[in-house]
C-alpha cells in the first residue's frame, strides 16, 4: 500500500482510507462482525487510516472501531470528527464552540478507548463561531496530549486559510470536481453549493425528497440514484459520451 505524508507535519497515511460511516448507518444491512473484518483486512494489508464521525450512529461508528483496534491500535491513523448534532426531532445542529469542542472530543476519546485521536476534524463549520475560535479549542486539545493534528471537513478556501493561521491544518475532507465530467451530489450540501457552479452543465443533483434546482445551468435533476436511473443516463448518452466508465463518473455524496 502507496502511504502520503500528510501535510508538512502531519502523519503518514495510506493512499487510500476507510470510510466507516456505512458500517452503522445508511447504507444496507448492518453486521458488527462483518465490519470488524473489514477493518481488520484493511489493516493487514496496510491500510491505515479509518475516517469517522461522533456523528455515525451518535457515536456507535466510533464504538465500534474501537472494538475492532484491540490490540492493534498503533496500527492506525483515527481521523474522526465533531460538530454535527442530531436533534431531539431529527434535524441536524451544528456547533463549533470552544467550550463544545473539548466536551466532544473528551466524549469520543471514551467511546474509541484510546488515549489519543491521530487527526480530529470539524465536520461542519459552525458560522456563528469564528473559525480561528473553534481550531483555538482544537489546538489546545493538541497540547493536552488528546489530539495530535487537526482537520477540517467541508470548509471553503478562505476558512481554510484563516484556520491555518491558528493552527496547521493537515486534513481536508473535500473534493475537486473541476476535472469531473458527472458528479451526483446531496441537494443542498456544502460541497454541492460550492462545486455546482465549477461542475455547470455536466452536475446531477440528487434529492430524496423533492426535485432541486441549485442552478439554471445545471442539467437534470432526479429523486435518486440507482440501476434505473443510471441506466436512463446512458441511454441518454450523457455517461456514454463522457469516455469512461460509469463507476468512474459517479461520486454519491452526502
Amino acid at each position: 500500500m502507496k502511504k502520503r505524508k500528510l501535510g508538512s507535519n502531519g502523519p503518514e497515511v495510506s493512499a487510500i482510507g476507510l470510510g466507516c460511516m456505512g458500517m452503522t448507518i445508511k447504507y444496507g444491512q448492518l453486521d458488527d462482525e462483518h465490519s470488524m473484518e473489514t477493518i481488520h483486512h484493511a489493516l493487514d494489508n496496510g491500510l491505515n487510516l479509518l475516517n469517522s464521525s461522533d456523528a455515525y450512529g451518535n457515536g456507535k461508528n466510533e464504538e465500534l472501531i474501537s472494538i475492532a483496534l484491540k490490540g492493534r491500535r498503533e496500527e492506525a491513523v483515527i481521523n474522526t470528527k465533531f460538530g454535527q448534532i442530531r436533534k431531539s426531532d431529527g434535524t441536524m445542529d451544528i456547533n463549533g464552540r470552544p467550550e463544545y469542542v473539548q466536551e466532544a472530543c473528551e466524549a469520543s476519546l471514551k467511546r474509541l478507548g484510546t488515549d489519543y485521536i491521530d487527526i480530529y476534524s470539524q465536520h461542519r463549520v459552525d458560522t456563528t463561531v469564528p473559525i480561528e475560535e473553534t481550531v483555538g479549542a482544537m489546538s489546545r486539545l493538541v497540547e493536552q496530549g488528546k489530539i495530535l493534528h487537526v482537520g477540517l471537513s467541508e470548509a471553503g478556501d478562505e476558512t481554510v486559510r484563516r484556520a491555518n493561521k491558528t493552527y496547521p491544518i493537515v486534513g481536508l475532507s473535500d473534493f475537486d470536481f473541476s476535472k469531473v465530467k458527472i458528479a451526483f451530489f446531496s441537494a443542498g450540501s456544502a460541497i454541492a453549493e460550492k462545486w455546482a457552479p465549477i461542475a455547470a452543465k455536466k452536475t446531477i443533483v440528487i434529492d430524496n425528497s423533492k426535485y432541486f434546482r441549485m442552478d439554471k445551468d445545471i442539467p437534470l435533476v432526479v429523486p435518486e440514484v440507482n440501476a434505473d436511473t443510471l441506466k436512463n443516463y446512458k441511454n441518454k448518452n450523457i455517461i456514454a459520451n463522457a469516455n469512461c466508465s460509469t463507476i468512474q463518473l459517479v461520486l454519491v455524496l452526502k
